[in-house]
């Protein structure tokens, strides 16, 4: 029962995951360059960007609310480098003052569903009113999602490959390689998942051929990509997760 829709916050995504069932399950959440704030069991936690599949418990008498951030964009809103959590679902208390986050799972524990989109909403576009993401970071994700090379994205805003390379892992947690290869493994598997033959997927995507993207979806996903994208696996996962 996982349901995903726009958010008022631009490049933003909602997301909710209903209880079903009687059994908690184990799923493997792939690795898109996000970070997600989730509201979960009278919580706050953070899913920060991953960078292989993370084998996740989806709780099934639980009910997930959450936002989920472009690239970039977390560092922003939880203002800390996006490294120090990858890989990592940490409490939001672990993170900001415990008052802070008292007062907002407070409020979130007393609203209805259709609120509590509202108030994650708030809670983020407050926190980037106050720190906006950068115009620089917007850039260079732009650039990397297309074909520039990371030479060319250091000398088109001034600077030399070290200073690119720290700016990204404080941004969206990896460098702009390892960025470039996610982002680009999660359009595939976006693609794969709408029914487009692997081939035709690895060429539109930019691998050399299909081996390229069999072997990246081993490095990511952990597993060949016919078994990513079975039928448990057609709707995109969320990325909630018991600690």
């Amino acid at each position: 029962m996982y349901r995903e829709s726009a958010s008022r916050v631009p490049g933003a995504r909602l997301w909710s995951r209903e209880p079903v069932g009687e059994v908690d399950r184990n799923q493997a959440i792939l690795p898109d360059g996000c970070v997600d704030l989730i509201w979960l069991d009278g919580e706050l936690l953070v899913a920060g960007p991953d960078t292989a599949a993370q084998q996740t418990t989806i709780r099934a008498a639980s009910r997930y609310r959450a936002i989920r951030l472009p690239p970039g964009m977390g560092p922003a809103v939880l203002g800390i480098p996006a490294h120090e959590i990858r890989d990592a679902r940490p409490l939001l208390a672990e993170l900001w003052p415990a008052d802070t986050v008292r007062r907002w799972a407070d409020q979130l524990s007393a609203a209805q569903a259709g609120e509590q989109y509202l108030l994650l909403e708030r809670l983020v576009a407050g926190r980037l009113a106050q720190h906006p993401v950068p115009a620089v970071t917007s850039a260079i994700a732009t650039a990397i999602t297309g074909a520039v090379a990371v030479a060319d994205i250091a000398e088109c805003i001034g600077w030399n490959e070290r200073r690119l390379l720290r700016h990204c892992r404080g941004s969206f947690g990896y460098g702009p390689q390892t960025l470039r290869r996610i982002l680009r493994f999660d359009r595939a598997v976006r693609a794969a998942r709408s029914g487009t033959p692997l081939a035709d997927v690895a060429a539109a995507t930019g691998y050399a051929d299909q081996a390229h993207l069999a072997r990246e979806a081993r490095n990511f996903g952990g597993a060949p990509l016919s078994r990513i994208i079975g039928p448990a696996a057609r709707a995109r996962p969320g990325r909630g997760s018991a600690r």
